[in-house]
């Protein structure tokens, strides 16, 4: 294989995180570079899988655990968790979102109501 399809091929495993493989949901954690290390620590007990990008600021999190404790670690590490791949039915019962403050929520849900007073464009995807 020439190098050029050689790493063509290597970005596009990267860019679609086939490295994390497909049999776990994935998700898309922000922190503080500096506390990436960590966060991906407390995150490892079940076997987990990551990559990271930005230094350590974006990282890619293939894991088991339950989206309350990848939420919340990534709270704790002054970030925030979004689910990235998962089955339908996972998909079904976890928002893809990580949940807002309170104050944000209510920010948000005003600003919806000021555009959509009725609730006609609401999904419940957001």
């Amino acid at each position: 294989m020439p190098q050029s399809e050689e790493a063509a091929s290597l970005w596009d495993g990267l860019r679609s995180l086939a490295p994390l493989g497909s049999s776990r949901p994935i998700w898309r954690l922000s922190a503080a570079p500096a506390k990436a290390a960590g966060l991906v620590a407390q995150l490892d007990e079940g076997g987990a899988s990551w990559m990271f990008d930005w230094a350590g600021g974006l990282i890619s999190l293939a894991s088991d655990a339950e989206p309350a404790t990848i939420r919340h670690a990534a709270a704790e590490a002054g970030g925030h968790a979004m689910l990235i791949r998962a089955t339908q039915a996972f998909r079904a019962s976890t928002p893809a979102f990580h949940p807002p403050a309170d104050g944000l929520a209510a920010l948000e849900t005003r600003v919806r109501r000021a555009f959509d007073p009725a609730g006609v464009f609401e999904t419940g995807r957001f």
